[in-house]
């Protein structure tokens, strides 16, 4: 994964120096533009956290780094919310917040793309094993029903067998339709194939035993 680090070196982490006389006093226009950005400040970090979520990423370095600064950036910008400060500073706070903002979000978006597609790299891998499984699961279902007698009069064993037999159909239908199965997460993909193996199992195993 790309390093993100030389993003996070940032001016507005200095202290902001604030007076009761300012020699030029903030402006209303500084403030409500702050205002603003807070607005902005919220929104991005809810979306970040919201989708680093949806795809389990939300431990990753890169979202905290990301969640951390954003932080900060509100703190800044909060604090130049008022007369009681150098119209100058609060103009260049404002600035630095503005222009780091839309670098983070180039990141985050480059960083998420680079995420799901490799969540979808993944799925598709696990479809090209789905379908070869479900080419193998046809053959032994095939052979399996020539083994069984259609005379008309079937057992109650060959009834059970037939059974097993379509359950062992319906996975394999569910193995070809592996690759349009919407998952969020990598650990989702394998647990999907997972299952449908040990289903397979399952039957195979209840066959042999009548």
């Amino acid at each position: 994964m790309t390093s993100h680090q030389d993003i996070f070196a940032v001016s507005y982490k200095q202290a902001i120096p604030l007076t009761e006389n300012p020699s030029s006093l903030n402006t209303q226009s500084n403030i409500n533009r702050a205002l603003l950005v807070e607005n902005h400040i919220d929104n991005f970090s809810e979306n970040v956290f919201t989708t680093s979520d949806k795809y389990w990423l939300q431990e990753e370095k890169t979202i905290w780094d990301i969640l951390k600064i954003t932080s900060v950036m509100k703190s800044k910008i909060q604090q130049i919310q008022t007369t009681k400060i150098e119209k100058d500073i609060a103009n260049s706070v404002l600035v630095s917040i503005v222009e780091d903002l839309k670098v983070i979000n180039n990141t985050i978006k480059l960083y998420f793309y680079q995420e799901i597609e490799s969540i979808e790299q993944y799925h598709s891998t696990y479809s090209s094993v789905a379908i070869r499984i479900a080419k193998q699961l046809d053959i032994l279902t095939l052979k399996l029903e020539v083994r069984i007698k259609w005379d008309g009069i079937v057992s109650d064993r060959e009834k059970q067998a037939l059974w097993y037999v379509f359950e062992l159909k319906e996975t394999s239908k569910n193995l070809k339709n592996f690759e349009n199965i919407k998952f969020d997460k990598k650990n989702e993909v394998r647990a999907a194939l997972v299952r449908l193996v040990k289903d397979i199992k399952k039957d195979i195993q209840s066959l042999r035993s009548l």
